[in-house]
């Protein structure tokens, strides 16, 4: 059972056994996953099948969820009184974190964007100041 008190400082997190020995076997898990390239996951299933998370965005059309997380989008039904949700196999291609989107999105958004972020700094800077000075120290 975890404790009411969670060790919030540094070092503290020795107090709190069962955090301890969840980092202990994660360790191992990737200590081995490494070893013999399996990086298959081993963790508990959430909604996402790609992050495995939970938390899930319930677009405007009320069927469509996109993992906040992954950036991959599926659609919500209720099946038997329960939430579901399926995911179509080009969903999990276009995944955020695969390499080839990776490195896309910054192949064509960001490495683009760098001139531009520079040349406008110094504006961007003095159109912000009312925003920084809205609410008083």
């Amino acid at each position: 059972m975890r404790p009411l008190f969670a060790p919030r400082g540094i070092s503290e997190v020795v107090l709190d056994e069962e955090a301890m020995d969840l980092a202990y076997r994660m360790g191992k898990e990737i200590a081995v996953a490494v070893r013999e390239k399996d990086f298959a996951y081993k963790g508990e299933e959430g909604v996402c099948p790609f992050c495995h998370d939970w938390l899930m965005r319930i677009l405007k059309d009320r069927e469509t969820v996109e993992c906040p997380t992954s950036g991959i989008r599926g659609k919500l039904s209720v099946v038997d009184g329960k939430i579901s949700v399926k995911f179509e196999e080009k969903a999990l291609a276009d995944g955020r974190f695969r390499p080839e989107v990776s490195y896309n999105h910054y192949t064509y958004h960001i490495a683009p964007s760098k001139d531009y972020f520079l040349r406008t700094k110094e504006e961007r800077k003095s159109k912000s100041q009312k925003y920084r000075e809205y609410l008083p120290g």
